[in-house]
């Protein structure tokens, strides 16, 4: 049935003698992606699945199977076309936010301000304005720390390493957002430790 290109027929006869994988190819030939992608989980081909949910227009499916696969590029192509069909309400768990974060700090990726909805809480947007900084992403650093979506300016101080260029790079970002008492609390800081290094 398979080679007279009868997929759905041929997908229930595999079906039937349990043979998932085989019902998942043809599921995917005949274009029933949904079906597919299911057989193919059930065959435990996940990375395939989530190729089908992707196809189908199911990203936020997609999504959390290739970042659970840790398939980065494809999580953050999923997640695109997440935004772009379903807008921001998206949950994120630790993990995912850690791939997004590692994405937006890489110097080569592009960056996308619409990814920062995953950094609800302000110790994660803490960290990842501190690693933009470390990656001289200043511009980006700025964009994050704005967006927080609160006040996230004690959590940069908690966790900024002043043994890395983080810490001056702080200290201009917060005086560029006019939070001059708190660029001065780095700055003393950054000398105190400067002074206790020589």
């Amino acid at each position: 049935l398979a080679r007279h290109k009868k997929w759905e027929d041929a997908a229930l006869c595999f079906v039937k003698a349990g043979m998932d994988l085989e019902a998942a190819k043809c599921y995917r030939k005949a274009d029933d992606l949904l079906t597919a992608g299911h057989h193919f989980s059930t065959a435990q081909r996940h990375e395939d699945a989530a190729d089908c949910y992707y196809e189908a227009g199911e990203y936020s499916r997609a999504a959390a199977i290739f970042a659970k696969l840790n398939a980065r590029p494809k999580y953050i192509n999923a997640l695109r076309k997440l935004f772009e069909s379903e807008g921001h309400q998206h949950h994120f768990d630790s993990h995912q936010v850690e791939i997004i974060s590692e994405y937006l700090t890489s110097p080569e990726n592009p960056f996308t301000a619409d990814f920062l909805v995953a950094f609800s809480n302000n110790e994660q947007m803490a960290k990842l304005v501190l690693n933009l900084l470390e990656n001289e992403r200043e511009e980006q650093a700025e964009t994050a720390y704005q967006t927080a979506p609160k006040d996230c300016t004690d959590d940069l101080l908690i966790h900024v390493n002043y043994v890395k260029k983080q810490a001056p790079l702080l200290a201009k970002l917060l005086l560029n957002q006019a939070r001059f008492e708190k660029a001065a609390i780095v700055y003393t800081r950054l000398e105190n430790f400067l002074a206790a290094a020589d």
